[in-house]
């Protein structure tokens, strides 16, 4: 039977990229800011429930759910290019065709805080 882990453990140190943050909608198009806003929500919603999943041995969604988010951004990305270049983090997912997160940067201080709080509540 597999051990869980209790706190983060991996072999890299995590660093701090700046992945989480902020958008500013007011540099968006009235008609793009709610495609906008839903990429960034998709876009950390994939890295937080990645960082749970493949850093911290966490299972907050069913895969079916991830699946539907990843898809969903993957759409969205493609419908949308000139609206995704824009938002945050284009550069981890401007490839992404929501198969899986593990190749995204996980290892990110806030990105890492982040899970963890998630994964506290999620245990309570």
């Amino acid at each position: 039977m597999a051990t869980k882990r209790t706190g983060y453990s991996s072999s890299r140190k995590p660093v701090n990229r700046g992945i989480v943050r902020y958008i500013d909608y007011d540099e968006f198009e009235p008609g793009s800011r709610n495609i906008a806003a839903e990429i960034h929500r998709l876009r950390m919603n994939m890295l937080v429930h990645s960082c749970l999943y493949y850093q911290l041995d966490q299972n907050v969604l069913t895969d079916m759910q991830f699946d539907r988010m990843a898809y969903r951004l993957a759409d969205l990305q493609r419908e949308y290019p000139v609206v995704s270049k824009r938002v945050p983090n284009y550069e981890f997912f401007k490839e992404w065709d929501g198969s899986t997160g593990f190749n995204l940067p996980l290892d990110d201080t806030q990105l890492i805080e982040k899970s963890l709080y998630i994964r506290r509540i999620c245990n309570k």
